[in-house]
Parts: C-alpha cells; structure tokens; sequence
C-alpha cells in the first residue's frame, strides 16, 4: 500500500512578519487544509492574544482562524494591521535614562 500525502505538506509556509492580517487569513482561505494545520493555529492564537483574545487559548486551529476572522469583520481596519506590528511588543522608554538626561545640565 502507497502512503499518499498533500503536497500542501511539504511547502514551506510563505508566513512572514511583513504580512497584514487580511492577507494571513486570505491565505488561508485560499486552501481549507491550512485552516487545519497545529503549525498555522500556534501563530494565528499569537495574533489572537496580540489582539487581546483570552478564550482562543489551547483551542482547534479551525477555532482560532474563525475568531481572528469574527475579529476583523467587526473591525475592518485590522486586516490592514501588519503581524508584525501586532506581534512585535513595543519597547518602553527607559525613564531612568531619560529622567537622568533631563536633569542633568548641557
């Protein structure tokens, strides 16, 4: 008996930080086998927290595609919002250094 599996599986997902939300979930729509990937749901559950999702912890991967979609249907303006963006903490400022600079004479 042959083992077949989808070529789907052996192609490097093209996910980078540079994408907007509207593309990642456009990609997966583009092929309903991503929406079932345990890879794609750890990253698409990091977008969800990122967004302050708490009931998308520890769920099915078709569960956490469906709730970043609910999300930008109920605000458009986030399929524009790059990963990055969203995944990235910003830094905060060092306010000892900058109290410091402030105080200190020229």
């Amino acid at each position: 008996m042959t083992r077949r599996e989808s070529a789907e599986s052996f192609v490097l997902s093209p996910l980078t930080l540079d994408w907007t939300i509207g593309e990642l979930l456009a990609w997966i729509g583009a092929e309903d086998a991503r929406c079932h990937d345990e890879g794609l749901a750890e990253a698409v559950g990091a977008v969800n927290r990122a967004l302050g999702e708490t009931a998308v912890a520890s769920v099915t991967p078709v569960v956490a595609v469906r709730s970043l979609a609910r999300r930008v249907a109920s605000e458009p303006a986030l399929a524009a919002s790059r990963l990055v963006d969203i995944l990235t903490p910003v830094a905060e400022p060092d306010l000892a250094r900058v109290e410091h600079a402030a105080l200190t004479p020229a």
